[in-house]
């Protein structure tokens, strides 16, 4: 949209205008503090704690003498939000129904750890450090204070999707100090080591980065427990460091995590320390899983609960013998392979697919030998235990490309399959996986020719994987638009059902102005993703100047989702069209909210918008305000500052407004950004200011 003298003059117009032997525990105490650590992605056998000798972690290691280590500790899935909702539940994913990082939320009625220790008087709150942990997974159900606010100033991709775990640290100690309270509960998740190992400087040994960020995580930790101990919380205080899932590293084939369920990626570190170091140095070898977690610290604070849970208290009462149950969906849902299932006994491990696996995890922790065709009375009572757990298996609901574009951007991969019969074993497909994996690599790092290379040709040989074809259509994005759709009309041909290649056609398409085919592959989506389609042909009608149709369109997609902040901006774009200006208004408040009180990422363009909207109104206090979120959500947008300076300069603050004018042209070196700037300078009579910028554009000449 351009913007003239005279809209400018407009502006400057409107703001002048307007186990082993267990000692007895004592009760705990009233108000015994809590904290859990979780350290994403954490082998157990890569700390020193248990016997590691490659690296170092000092501050785990001192933390190890004052607690209780768990010698076999499980998690019930190798993906971050499946494991973190086991583990604030105490259920089994077929329990909560989350079954992958993508196009699943926990059900608000599920009770959780965070919800029943507020309901007995706790305060709670977490620092996050990952997109996936979003609050709008609900996974944080039960916290008052939820900081998952990431780093949307940035022009880099993957921080828009992860933070700085220091930085979760920090947020979390704030709060702690605001708190001003001994019952409390606190919980820190860190990202690190989690893909790509990348720690700060001073941790780069250039030996083995995952270990690396595993020291830089290490430190966050030290710096988390030296504050506890400066406010006197740490003594009293039932503190838990654990981890969501582990790491493949390559042990069978897996270089990261998702797919597979071998000990390597769900055997996690869990260190519990109690309130006065009781039981401090202890070791209990007995297998204890996350969803122990829940009903443990229950019975540690003594909280009294009827929630039914799938763990068990597992200090103070004695480990039970039973079978631990792990899934994996990933490989379902992402590539059409078989889904995997597990049972972990006191010293077998059976993991439940096409060919059945059994280890002697103890005797054989890197789990080379399988006994399934030897020890087949253990291995049916196995099967017989996990036989009994109903699968209970829901696909995800719609899913937003941009939420797949940002954990694309953290390394998952997987964007749908709809494969079905008889699937393969993902055994089978560790090289496949690889390859792409490789290929995606060579994409992010720039290489541009050869990510091509190799995901034409991963095409060609599995074509079974709707991935491929995605991947391919992003690489020759950058080179030719039609190509682009070229790869994902090739992978519809395989893949008719797929919602995922049909949108990314038809937004495509959209872009290339052919509407008629970009409505027809939208159409396609309207029984599989039809929020997603209705909100896609509203843009559609747009573009063709069809506001009134439009609106249809994307009123259709918001009964279906009443709180998406992208539909209620889109809505709101519609009835701008139509002069409807109070009803837009209205869309742009709603959106604005959803953003706040969800904790979404910011939308591109909406405070500016309201910002308009809200100067039509004379609203001028509320449209700058409106200014500043945008120029600094997203700093790119030139016509945002210029109406941010002539706010503030019509107000007769003329040193802020030549401050903001001086802040975008230095954040935005253009002509563009230059020609905005002089024209605000004459528009609010500033000679100085004025031939500061004429001097510039005679420089850049």
């Amino acid at each position: 949209m351009k913007r003239s003298r005279h809209a400018a003059s407009w502006i400057a117009a409107v703001v002048l205008a307007a186990g082993c032997n267990r000692e007895a525990l004592t009760p705990a105490a009233t108000e015994t503090p809590v904290f859990l650590i979780s350290i994403d992605t954490l082998r157990s056998d890569h700390l020193g704690a248990y016997g590691y000798k490659g690296a170092a972690q000092p501050s785990i290691e001192a933390f190890r003498k004052d607690a209780i280590l768990f010698q076999s500790a499980f998690s019930q899935c190798p993906q971050t939000l499946v494991a973190h909702a086991s583990m604030f539940t105490g259920l089994i994913p077929p329990g909560h129904g989350v079954r992958d990082n993508l196009g699943y939320v926990l059900k608000d009625e599920i009770p959780t750890l965070a919800s029943i220790l507020a309901e007995n008087g706790y305060v709670t709150g977490a620092a996050v450090s990952t997109y996936v942990l979003r609050r709008a997974t609900n996974v944080g159900t039960g916290f008052t204070f939820y900081d998952d606010a990431l780093d949307y100033t940035s022009t880099a991709v993957k921080s828009h999707a992860e933070r700085d775990g220091d930085r979760s640290r920090q947020a979390l100690e704030r709060w702690i100090g605001e708190t001003r309270s001994r019952r409390v509960f606190g919980f820190l998740h860190l990202y690190e080591p989690h893909a790509p190992y990348l720690p700060p400087p001073p941790f780069r040994t250039h030996r083995d980065p995952y270990d690396d960020e595993i020291g830089y995580a290490d430190t966050i930790v030290g710096r988390f427990l030296s504050t506890l101990r400066s406010a006197g919380l740490y003594d009293d205080a039932l503190i838990i460091i654990t981890s969501d899932h582990g790491e493949g590293l390559g042990d069978h084939g897996e270089d990261e995590h998702g797919v597979f369920l071998y000990r390597e990626a769900i055997q996690v570190p869990l260190l519990v320390k109690l309130p006065k170091n009781r039981r401090a140095g202890e070791t209990i070898a007995a297998p204890v899983s996350l969803v122990d977690l829940v009903p443990t610290v229950l019975a540690l604070t003594e909280v009294s609960t009827t929630t039914h849970f799938d763990g068990r208290d597992v200090i103070t009462t004695p480990v039970p013998d039973r079978t631990l149950y792990a899934e994996s969906y990933f490989a379902r849902l992402h590539f059409g392979w078989h889904h995997l299932r597990s049972g972990i006994g006191r010293d077998l491990h059976y993991i439940e697919a096409p060919t059945s696996e059994l280890y002697r995890y103890r005797e054989d922790p890197a789990e080379r030998t399988n006994l399934a065709g030897t020890s087949r009375r253990e291995l049916f009572a196995l099967q017989s235990e996990i036989g009994r757990i109903e699968e209970k298996f829901a696909p995800p609901t719609a899913f937003d490309p941009e939420e797949q574009r940002r954990l694309a951007s953290l390394g998952y991969l997987g964007g749908g399959s709809t494969a079905s019969g008889d699937l393969p074993d993902p055994k089978t497909k560790t090289e496949v996986l690889r390859d792409l994996r490789r290929a995606v690599d060579q994409m992010h790092r720039g290489n541009l020719p050869e990510a091509i290379r190799r995901l034409s040709a991963f095409t060609v040989e599995n074509p079974d994987v709707v991935d491929g074809f995605t991947y391919l259509s992003q690489a020759l994005l950058t080179r030719s638009t039609s190509e682009a759709i070229q790869a994902l009309q090739r992978g519809l041909k395989q893949h008719p059902e797929s919602s995922t290649l049909a949108l990314a056609a038809a937004e495509l398409l959209l872009r290339e102005k052919r509407f008629d085919d970009a409505k027809a592959h939208a159409e396609l989506t309207l029984k599989s993703d039809p929020v997603l389609a209705h909100e896609l042909l509203g843009r559609i009608a747009m573009a063709r100047g069809s506001a009134s149709e439009a609106e249809r369109e994307l009123r259709a997609a918001l009964a279906l989702a009443p709180q998406r902040s992208d539909t209620l901006k889109l809505l709101a774009d519609a009835l701008l069209k139509q002069g409807r200006r109070a009803e837009e208004i209205e869309m742009l408040d709603r959106a604005q909210q959803e953003v706040e009180t969800r904790h979404l990422a910011p939308i591109a363009g909406l405070n500016f918008q309201r910002g308009e909207a809200l100067l039509s109104l004379q609203r001028v206090a509320e449209a700058e305000q409106s200014f500043r979120k945008e120029t600094t959500y997203f700093p790119g947008n030139r016509q945002a500052w210029g109406s941010l300076a002539l706010v503030v300069g019509a107000q007769g603050r003329r040193d802020e407004a030549r401050q903001i004018l001086v802040s975008a042209i230095h954040q935005n070196r253009d002509d563009r950004m230059l020609k905005i700037a002089l024209e605000c300078f004459e528009i609010m009579s500033d000679p100085a200011g004025a031939d500061l910028v004429r001097k510039q554009m005679r420089g850049a000449a």
